[in-house]
């Protein structure tokens, strides 16, 4: 997937400008066994950038699965709004930063405030008073942060029913990103967000907030009733403790994602299959699927790793006050030298591997800058203890996409290289 916006704070305004695959619809139809379940569309890009976005939409509808999504908003086409309108749709959150125009356009880049705001809340109109609930996403920062108030008060009059305010995490070592944070003012922060749970009190207002737990346990709701709380199925069907876990979570049995090249992902690190070649059904209960499992519970540094645990399953027990809240595992090494004032941020002699995903019998590790593909018949290694450029079969490319191409190359000549393979000679007396 892709996304049409560069968000000065997103990961997608940092990653290589690199072709990648469409998500085949036909591909859906081997979801048929999950019939009723909760499906996210649309995770970490835009997903209306699909051409097919209304066909996926119908096609997950004709299985009976209930639906969320995320989207900046930008691409409501009378299709999709269709088929969003025929779905069960349960939850639609908006990423919106910021409210007024010039903060909105320096943030969201590539998009125009008037026109996406005006898409916006004609879409909530036209679900009148359907039970789908509105939430809208906005990532906190220092150009922003004294916009509070007036978020709040036009959210709440577009009848929308939770506001998320997101810290925002530093993810690429920029210094005009690094000059955004809220660590050197989180104090003010948190007093501009103790007002605004007095105003959604005392003013008795529908619009919820979600904001760091240090402000009323972190769910600030009024006694209107009209007033909703969103749930938030993530933490239902993921968060939770689980036989040999380290910590609560039982995301590798309750959780699949998929990527738009058919792969099947548990614990967002390991790909555990294909939906080219199997069901999804055979591929949660494969021998792949299991040994990702035994991994999680063999070794705590994958959970200890975890961005999509610490920051997005328990967002609601971030520290505000701790500056590692602030910044991904891949930048925390750095933290301990840095100048908010100037942006920089040392990471040099301090980088450390961090296990992007497993394809097939190779793990991919992201290491000063670079993607490691290291195949499972090396073994282990301690990557920062050793020469890499002596290692046989260890492959070093510049980009994610082309570490996963050399795999699947990998795996194709591995593939054809077994059916080239004589077959066995017939005995005496074979027919």
């Amino acid at each position: 997937m892709s996304c049409n916006l560069r968000c000065k704070m997103c990961h997608v305004s940092f990653m290589n400008d690199e072709p990648r695959d469409v998500l085949s619809t036909d591909l859906i139809d081997r979801l048929g066994n999950l019939r009723g379940v909760h499906v996210i569309i649309g995770s970490g890009f835009e997903p209306m950038m699909h051409k097919q976005f209304s066909d996926i939409v119908r096609r997950l509808t004709a299985l009976g699965a209930c639906l969320e999504t995320v989207s900046n908003g930008t691409l409501l086409s009378e299709e999709n709004v269709s088929a969003l309108l025929d779905a069960d749709l349960r939850i639609f959150t908006f990423s919106f930063d910021g409210i007024r125009p010039a903060t909105y356009e320096h943030i969201r880049r590539r998009s125009e405030f008037r026109k996406t705001i005006d898409s916006i809340t004609r879409f909530r109109q036209r679900f009148g008073q359907r039970d789908t609930f509105f939430a809208v996403n906005t990532t906190m920062m220092r150009s922003n942060m004294a916009e509070i108030p007036e978020i709040i008060d036009f959210w709440d009059k577009a009848d929308f029913h939770l506001i998320r305010f997101l810290s925002m995490v530093v993810r690429a070592n920029d210094p005009a990103l690094i000059r955004e944070s809220l660590f050197p003012v989180r104090s003010d922060y948190l007093t501009l967000l103790e007002a605004a749970a007095k105003d959604i009190i005392f003013n008795n207002r529908r619009v919820t907030l979600l904001v760091p737990p240090q402000i009323n346990g972190g769910l600030i709701a009024s006694r209107n009733p009209a007033a909703r709380i969103v749930p938030d199925p993530r933490v239902e069907h993921q968060i939770g403790l689980w036989p040999g876990m380290s910590v609560d979570c039982k995301s590798p049995w309750t959780f699949a994602k998929i990527l738009n090249n058919g792969d099947v992902q548990l614990c967002y690190k390991f790909t555990v299959g294909n939906l080219r070649e199997d069901s999804l059904e055979g591929i949660w209960f494969g021998e792949r699927a299991n040994a990702a499992r035994a991994a999680v519970l063999a070794d705590t540094r994958h959970c200890a790793s975890c961005d999509y645990y610490r920051l997005c399953l328990k967002s609601r027990d971030i520290d505000a006050h701790d500056i590692a809240s602030y910044f991904d595992v891949g930048h925390q090494p750095g933290i301990r030298n840095i100048n908010f004032d100037t942006g920089e941020l040392q990471l040099e002699h301090v980088d450390t591997p961090i296990l992007v995903e497993t394809v097939k019998d190779c793990n991919i590790v992201r290491y000063r800058g670079q993607y490691i593909v290291c195949p499972h018949e090396l073994g282990p290694m301690d990557l920062s203890a050793v020469d890499l450029s002596i290692i046989a079969g260890l492959r070093i490319e510049p980009t994610l996409h082309a570490a996963r191409s050399w795999c699947a190359h990998r795996s194709l000549t591995s593939a054809t290289a077994e059916d080239q393979r004589p077959g066995p000679a017939l005995g005496a007396g074979s027919q």
